[in-house]
């Protein structure tokens, strides 16, 4: 019906990757699947999303905007490890 999870590291190192649009189905982002993404800069995620896991979004060093769902969401330490542009962190609902 719709993607609920995208695996470990499937985009990786995507450099040229600049926006994500996520399904409203999706419930889990495996490990490492956005990581090294250098210039990804805006993500919202779904409402949907249940589990970001191990450095999901790892130096992502462009990334500047993140908007959380409301909805409960486990998210691992290391989840935005070194995103260190990041500067507006909302949670919408």
């Amino acid at each position: 019906d719709g993607v609920t999870e995208i695996l470990n590291n499937t985009f990786e190192g995507c450099t040229a990757l600049e926006y994500v649009r996520l399904p409203e189905t999706l419930t889990v982002i495996g490990t490492a699947a956005f990581s090294a993404c250098k210039s990804l800069r805006v993500l919202t995620l779904p409402a949907s999303l249940r589990v970001i896991e191990d450095c999901a979004f790892a130096w992502c060093g462009h990334l500047t905007d993140l908007r959380l769902p409301e909805s409960p969401c486990v998210i691992s330490g290391s989840a935005f490890m070194e995103c260190y542009a990041l500067e507006d962190v909302l949670k919408v609902g």
